[in-house]
Formats: C-alpha cells, sequence, structure tokens
C-alpha cells in the first residue's frame, strides 16, 4: 500500500510539472474538471516522464507468479525447447496510431495494458485481465531481417500462428500479425520496450477514479505493411 501512495505522489507530480510548464506545444485530447476532481488526456513529449516507467515495468506481483506458474504446470508435460535466438528483441509493449504518428499509451486502467517477452523456453503475454500466460515456442523462424515467426501453443490458445513485420528498426516499431485457430487473424502495433521513450506517450490522467480508454482508431494495417514489404505482395 506504502509503494501505491508513493506512485500516486509521484504520478501527481509528473502531471502537475507537466502542465504547469507553460510549454505551447502541449496537445490535450481532452481535459474536464468534475466534483470527483479532474481528468485529462494529453500527449507526454518529454522521454524523461514517469509515465513511461509502469507501461515498461514487466516484473511479477505475487498473484501474478501465481498464475504465471499455473501456465507453466499446464505445459510441464511439453517439452519446451530453448530459444536461443539473439536478433529477436526479448521484450515489447503495445503502441497505437493517432492522426498517422505512433504513441505509447499510458492507460487509466492497466486492465487493457499489453505487454510480451520472450524468455529462453517461453513466449509470455502480459494480459492486463487475464495475467502473465506463458506460451510453448514450438517454431521459430527468421524469414529476412525485417520478418519472424513464431508457433505457439499455449493456455489461451491451442495452435496460434504469429508474425512479426519490423516496421520502423530505428525506433523498434513492428506490427504483430496473429493467426489463432478458430477466432482468426488480427493485428497490433508494437515497440520494443527499451526504445518506447522514442515515441510520446499519450497518457489518461485521474487520480479521482478509472475512466473510459481512449478509443484510437484502428491503423491501415495494409499501409504499415507496405512500408517494409513491395507493394505486390500485399494482399
Amino acid at each position: 500500500m506504502k509503494i501505491l501512495n508513493i506512485l500516486v505522489v509521484l504520478l501527481a507530480l509528473s502531471y502537475t510539472t507537466y502542465a504547469q510548464s507553460g510549454k505551447k506545444d502541449t496537445v490535450f485530447l481532452l481535459k474536464e474538471k468534475r466534483e470527483t476532481g479532474y481528468h485529462a488526456i494529453f500527449i507526454d513529449k518529454n522521454p524523461r516522464s514517469e509515465f513511461y516507467k509502469k507501461i515498461s515495468d514487466f516484473r511479477f506481483s505475487d498473484d501474478e507468479s501465481r498464475i504465471y506458474a499455473g501456465y507453466l504446470d499446464y505445459l510441464k508435460g511439453q517439452r519446451l525447447p530453448r530459444f536461443t535466438d539473439r536478433t529477436f528483441p526479448r521484450k515489447w509493449i503495445v503502441i497505437y496510431q493517432y492522426k498517422k504518428k505512433f504513441y505509447a499509451y499510458y492507460p487509466s486502467d492497466f486492465m487493457s495494458h499489453y505487454q510480451v517477452r520472450v524468455t529462453d523456453s517461453t513466449y509470455i503475454d502480459y494480459i492486463g485481465g487475464e495475467g502473465p500466460v506463458a506460451n510453448k515456442i514450438k517454431s521459430f523462424s527468421i524469414v529476412d531481417s525485417s520478418t519472424y515467426r513464431f508457433r505457439l501453443v499455449g493456455g489461451l490458445a491451442k495452435d496460434r500462428k504469429l508474425t512479426v513485420h519490423i516496421i520502423d528498426p530505428q525506433k523498434g516499431i513492428a506490427v504483430f500479425e496473429e493467426d489463432v485457430t478458430g477466432w482468426g487473424k488480427r493485428y497490433f502495433l508494437m515497440i520494443v520496450a527499451d526504445k518506447v521513450r522514442k515515441i510520446p506517450v499519450i497518457v489518461n490522467y485521474s487520480l479521482a477514479q478509472k475512466e473510459l480508454e481512449y478509443d484510437f482508431k484502428e491503423p491501415d494495417y495494409k499501409k504499415l505493411l507496405e512500408m517494409k514489404l513491395p507493394k505486390d505482395s500485399i494482399k
């Protein structure tokens, strides 16, 4: 509880300093004062901002450690091959597009936050509402310098194909293309965790209560993939 209180104070100080800095380039997506307190959604361009810390935290809480152990027990009967590749980044954070630019997002409720970590034996989904989910890496291949493929099996999906398309190597931005048997195909944007401060963060700020998350528009993934692939290969 003490740690939580300290975090709240740090976030409040971070926002107050930023909001009162007088910078004319501060962009607010929403500002509202209510009886319960102040709510704002704004763009923080300061790479030293405190708001990057929590979205980049891959540590397990005690409850998350127990959840993760449960998924490992599920995989215990299956041999977990060692993942030895060193070209594929090991930690990723979900990002979004706003007006065709890339942003990290500090949510009001971290139930909606998503991260990925690859260890020497497992592919871990950090899902806000589910906890850390362990997946067995059945196979991995490097298609080219900007394309990686995984075949995964885990507690939430028995057969999962994942293709990672690196579309901006300098900033570590990729399109994750996921195809799960019975669920269909979906796409989402991710960034290498240690490069997340290279892009601004959109902050959904409210100390009084949890707020609705910002509704980002779906990116045009076809155009994003064209950043790395020949046009005639996109169907």
